[in-house]
């Protein structure tokens, strides 16, 4: 760091200090350092003073954010009992009103110049080769003055990615927005940063239909996760369409519409059209041409380098504000110019530390920072507690209405009552609880219904779903998934226990390749627990080679089960018996059948007949002592010797956790359908079944207690 001090200016220096830039960091710095006795000059290329935050940033665009604010007031004024009739609204005002603002705003700064007397000189300033001199260019004409001290304060623009050429016609940054006078019907606004998100808060309060795209996981990527997640469900309800982790490959202008190719989280193209596309894809330092080069001054990224105290690589020349990187914030700069000339004067001042800064974005609701983010501070290394407080809790939100109703509707449909399918029901809603999502908090409600069975039952039961417009359909069990999917492209349907043969009938054909439908969400089975699980009992009973089973005709996974098991039989040296059966009331005559065959095992397959006559079966089978064997963890304490497969309660409770992401990520992204994890399996036994039919259970099986009494069965 310099120790380098102003001091009284020379006879050969034309000023003190020269201040290059007349925004929040330039004029705040001249006005200060005419206070400190300093001779000062500022230099402004602009006809109005006050640089991009007085004219063309900060306060025009919260201008219009105010009247934002008023047409939402004015749309939700029925909730305050006020009736309001043919509510017009006149963009061309609204945009004048701001330029106005604007106006008065770099007066004012002009009158703060003359009241402390500094001397303001307009043209483009640069730097040259010759120490503490500045060329100014007017209407061709070149004055050069010297000063002590130079602050370089000329601000940033807006950044220009390459695949985007900007014609500020169609495609335009935030300084044509200002200008705008039709309102869009439909504009795609690019970088959900702070001037992305404010604008997309503007035009969907006017009435347009707003695309807002972000390469980036969330919107507002600087804040916290949660933060953005919240803002983002909120945008959502207001229907701004958000795309994010999304790339933009190609923007197009067409006649007076606008052409967007993008690449989709996923991979998938995408492409939608718009009237306007707003580039909003961050900021860069205004450094060209000032003579950076030949000064010797560093930079880097755009932005030029300085110390805690503004000063560059160079002597006698300094820079402020948002030139020179870091927090891109109007009051930052104003703090960093003030502490600057203090420094120069001698003073004893400290460094500003961005963490120190405060941050907002102006919208509804509003985000504002001070500090780090959770996330950054963890990558730091320091131990942190985190906390939080739900919206609904906040008072003012709830005054003003800016909160709605944020409880999320989950439809539950099971085909059947059935224990098993209970249990995974019951892992579902313990995941989403503990993802902070409970009837209890009142973050969510659960539909819950139950078909019995019945097939138009079950139609009915989603088409209530859908006309309730759910958030999310919950579909246990194979039937009821297929029936959901068949009905809704649009819900998200998380699916608990389906496995993966039964998705084959939701695969269709898009650009000639399969794909399944995009809102089916959730776990399913790849019927490996069927090969894993004849090992095992072939590792249990080493000597039975006759193996009976039942298969049910009208069932999917009953038939994709069958098929599996006829193929591995076959490699682990077992003879299949099977018996196909239609309804429950077949089951034991068709269980009779086998056991007069000689069977040695029952196999129990994943079907809602077998599981709906299980005690029958148990019966039937524990009189010729035939021990069962099945897939289904759940039917161990029905009566099940054994079984090997997934854990139902995981099953379900991985689902769940798939649809709190869903919910956290404010109903954007909706994860991809997966198969359910290894970790979600094991091997259990029925202690009182094994022990009676005198079966010797391996150690890693793990002791389920039976429901079975032994004297129950004879």
């Amino acid at each position: 760091m310099s120790k380098y001090k102003a001091t009284p200016v020379q006879h050969h220096y034309d000023f003190d200090v020269v201040i290059v830039g007349s925004g929040p960091g330039g004029y705040e710095a001249a006005i200060r350092s005419s206070q400190l006795g300093l001779k000062t000059c500022l230099v402004e290329k602009e006809a109005a003073l006050g640089g991009v935050c007085l004219n063309w940033g900060c306060i025009p665009t919260k201008s219009l954010l105010k009247n934002a604010e008023i047409i939402h007031t004015i749309n939700d004024a029925a909730t305050y009992g006020i009736s309001l009739s043919n509510v017009k609204i006149d963009l061309t005002k609204i945009i004048d009103r701001s330029r106005s603002v604007a106006s008065v705003m770099a007066k004012g700064v002009e009158f703060l110049m003359k009241k402390n007397s500094v001397t303001v000189k307009k043209g483009f300033a640069k730097l040259t080769r010759t120490p503490n001199t500045l060329q100014i260019e007017q209407d061709g004409k070149i004055e050069t003055i010297t000063a002590l001290n130079i602050v370089l304060a000329t601000g940033t623009k807006a950044k220009e990615i390459p695949n985007i050429k900007i014609d500020r016609e169609r495609i335009i940054t935030s300084y044509e927005a200002l200008l705008l006078k039709d309102k869009p019907e439909t504009i795609a606004i690019i970088g959900a940063g702070a001037i992305g998100v404010e604008f997309s808060y503007f035009y969907n309060a006017l009435g347009s239909k707003v695309v807002l795209i972000e390469f980036m996981k969330h919107i507002l990527p600087n804040e916290d996760e949660d933060i953005s997640l919240a803002l983002e469900k909120s945008f959502k309800g207001r229907g701004i369409d958000i795309l994010t982790g999304t790339k933009v490959e190609t923007v197009t202008r067409n006649k007076n519409k606008v052409d967007l190719n993008l690449t989709l989280p996923d991979g998938k193209p995408n492409k939608i059209q718009a009237d306007y596309v707003l580039v909003a894809v961050g900021l860069i330092g205004n450094i060209a041409g000032i003579g950076l080069e030949d000064a010797g001054v560093k930079s880097e990224k755009g932005f030029i380098v300085t110390n805690g105290f503004g000063e560059t690589n160079v002597k006698g020349i300094c820079a402020i504000g948002d030139v020179a990187g870091g927090a891109l914030l109007a009051h930052k700069a104003s703090s960093e110019g003030i502490r600057c000339i203090e420094h120069i004067a001698g003073l004893n001042v400290t460094p500003i530390e961005d963490t120190e800064i405060p941050a907002c974005t102006y919208c509804q609701p509003s985000v504002a920072h001070v500090g780090l983010t959770e996330k950054k501070a963890k990558e730091k290394g320091f131990d942190i507690k985190s906390e939080s407080s739900p919206l609904k809790l906040q008072a003012k939100l709830m005054q003003q209405g800016i909160l709605k109703n944020t409880t999320h509707v989950i439809g539950i449909v099971q085909p059947t009552e059935d224990a098993t399918l209970d249990k995974a029901r019951k892992g579902y809603i313990d995941a989403l609880a503990d993802n902070g999502f409970s009837e209890k908090n009142g973050s969510i409600k659960f539909i819950y219904r139950n078909a019995q069975n019945d097939i138009p039952t079950l139609n009915q039961i989603i088409d209530f779903f859908i006309a309730e417009r759910v958030t999310a359909i919950a579909a246990n069990a194979t039937l009821s998934m297929l029936t959901a999917a068949s009905k809704t492209t649009d819900i998200p349907i998380f699916v608990m226990t389906a496995p993966a043969p039964a998705l084959i009938n939701l695969v269709r054909e898009k650009d000639g390749q399969p794909y399944i439908q995009s809102n089916l969400s959730g776990v399913y089975d790849t019927l490996t627990y069927i090969d894993k699980n004849l090992r095992n009992v072939r590792n249990v009973f080493p000597a039975a080679v006759r193996m009976g089973t039942v298969f049910n005709t009208s069932e999917p996974n009953s038939q994709n089960a069958i098929a599996r098991l006829r193929n591995l039989c076959q490699s682990e040296n077992f003879t299949l018996f099977e018996r196909a059966v239609t309804n429950s009331n077949e089951i034991q005559q068709a269980v009779e059948s086998l056991l007069s065959q000689g069977i040695e095992i029952f196999f129990a397959l994943p079907d809602n007949t077998v599981f709906s006559t299980f005690e029958n079966i148990v019966k039937l089978t524990y009189l010729k002592k035939v021990p069962i064997v099945t897939s289904e963890i759940g039917l161990v304490k029905r009566g099940a010797t054994i079984a090997s497969g997934p854990d139902i309660y995981l099953w379900g409770y991985e689902a769940g956790e798939m649809t709190a992401e869903y919910l956290k990520n404010g109903l954007t992204t909706l994860p991809h359908i997966r198969a359910v994890s290894d970790k979600n399996r094991k091997k259990a036994y029925n202690p009182t079944l094994s022990h009676a039919l005198n079966v010797a259970i391996p150690p890693d099986y793990e002791e389920i207690e039976s429901e079975i009494k032994i004297d129950h069965l004879q």
